[in-house]
């Protein structure tokens, strides 16, 4: 289901390292720990203000209206006709970059899923606005033939030229919630990682 990603500043690609550059020109180097990205904490994202494109700081995970705990991920194919996520669907969109996700197989086995040559996934997402600030969510869809041997759930990956599309043009925008992704590379992780927490939650 995605609920941790990475965005490592000692990788070499070079679109990393553009945004790693735009992030330092904002101020927002605290954004990139040398750890994982978890639930809860604030992200680089990518969406539409005032017009413009722009890089901007949001938290990760909505408030879960009908329990404790966060709401960090959204079925793409349904997520139009739940309330939660209705309008931000139509103009509230953002794109995630990471450098790789994680995902969990039925043994609890953690495997890193990235596109290979240190550069950049985009992973598509919704945000609202809250009394703490803007925070967001990723879509997912059902996982590609890279992804469902160690899940059946995957991020909705926006192809770099499609990002654009995905945050500007409402019309062509719900096409975009059928893809099923690129072939991502599978690296099984050495260490430890535990898988996330019942409090951080899917609908």
């Amino acid at each position: 289901m995605c609920g941790r990603y990475t965005l490592f500043a000692g990788e070499k690609g070079q679109e990393l390292q553009r945004l790693l550059r735009e992030i330092e020109r904002k101020s927002l180097l605290s954004l990139v720990p040398e750890r994982d990205l978890f639930p809860s904490e604030e992200a680089p994202v990518y969406a539409v203000l005032q017009g413009k494109i722009r890089l901007q700081a949001m938290r990760w995970g909505l408030p879960n209206p009908y329990r404790s705990g966060l709401i960090i991920n959204a079925r793409a194919e349904t997520a139009s006709q739940k309330k939660l996520f209705r309008a931000s669907l139509h103009s509230l969109r953002c794109a995630v970059p990471c450098s790789g996700f994680y995902e969990w197989d039925r043994e609890k086995r953690a495997y890193r899923f990235s596109a290979g040559h240190s550069e950049l996934l985009y992973m598509a997402g919704i945000y609202s606005h809250w009394d703490d600030g803007a925070r967001f969510i990723i879509l997912t869809v059902p996982a590609n033939l890279s992804v469902a041997p160690v899940h059946d759930r995957m991020p909705l990956i926006l192809p770099r030229q499609s990002v654009r599309t995905w945050l500007c043009d409402g019309e062509r925008a719900p096409y975009m919630l059928q893809s099923r992704g690129p072939a991502l590379t599978r690296t099984a992780v050495r260490e430890r990682q535990e898988e996330p927490a019942p409090l951080f939650s899917a609908v």
